[in-house]
C-alpha cells in the first residue's frame, strides 16, 4: 500500500515555485485555450467568457438538436395552419372587364370559388359592389354577338342582381362557363380538387361549359 505524507511549508512553497516556472515557460501552449474564451468588442476591449468550454460542448450536443427539432415541428404546424386557411378562403378564379372604348368607366366581374363579385363603376371615385354567393345564384344568362356580349347573374334570395355589359365575346363565354361551374360545384357538391388556381379554373370551366 502506498502511503502519502504531508508536505512541509517549505516543500509546498518549493512545489508552487516550480509550478510557476513551468507555467511561465509553457504559457504559450495554453494561450489558444484561453484566447478561445476571450471575446473582442468593437472598441478593442477584451471580455472573458464566463461559460466553461464543457458547457458549450454540452449545449452544442444536446440543446441545438432539440431546438432544431422543435423549430421543425413548429414549421410543420404553421404550414398545416396556412394550408387550412387557404382551403377556407375563396380564391379568385377569373377577372373580366368591359371594353374601355365603349364604356367610359369599365365594370369588372370577379369570379371566385364561393362567390361572384360585380364592381360597377358609375363615375370617378363612385362605384357600387354587388356580390352573390355561389349557393344563392338562381341562374346565369349570357348573350353575345360577333364582338361583344353581356352577362346576367340572378339571385335566389331576391337581392340585387349582376348585369355586366360590353364584355368581349371570348370573356363572355368564359365567364358564363366559370360561373356555371361554381354553381354546380356548390349545389351538387361536385368533386373539384383544390390544387393550383389554373387547374381548378379549367375544371370548373369544363364543368359549366355549354357547346353550341
Amino acid at each position: 500500500m502506498i502511503k502519502f505524507r504531508a508536505l512541509t511549508p517549505e516543500e509546498v512553497r518549493w512545489v508552487e515555485h516550480e509550478a510557476l516556472e513551468k507555467f511561465s515557460g509553457e504559457g504559450e501552449k495554453h494561450l489558444p485555450t484561453r484566447e478561445a474564451r476571450v471575446a473582442h468588442s468593437k472598441v478593442g476591449k477584451k471580455y472573458e467568457s464566463l461559460t466553461p468550454p464543457w458547457t458549450k460542448s454540452w449545449m452544442g450536443r444536446y440543446l441545438l438538436p432539440f431546438r432544431n427539432k422543435k423549430s421543425g415541428k413548429n414549421r410543420v404546424e404553421r404550414s398545416e395552419e396556412i394550408k387550412g386557411e387557404e382551403e377556407k378562403q375563396s380564391r379568385v378564379l377569373g377577372r373580366f372587364r368591359s371594353m374601355f372604348p365603349f364604356m367610359l368607366f369599365p365594370d369588372e366581374l370577379i369570379v371566385e370559388e364561393k362567390r361572384v363579385i360585380w364592381r360597377n363603376w358609375m363615375g370617378p371615385g363612385y362605384t357600387r359592389v354587388i356580390s352573390i354567393m355561389a349557393t344563392d345564384i338562381s341562374n346565369v344568362q349570357a348573350s353575345h354577338g360577333p364582338f361583344f356580349g353581356h352577362l346576367h347573374v340572378g339571385s335566389l334570395v331576391g337581392g340585387p342582381e349582376i348585369l355586366i355589359e360590353r364584355l368581349s365575346r371570348k370573356d363572355c363565354v368564359r365567364a358564363r362557363a366559370l360561373v356555371e361551374g361554381i354553381i354546380l360545384a356548390a349545389r351538387e357538391r361536385a368533386e373539384v380538387k383544390k390544387g393550383k388556381v389554373e387547374k381548378e379554373k379549367e375544371d370548373l370551366s369544363r364543368l359549366g361549359e355549354v357547346k353550341f
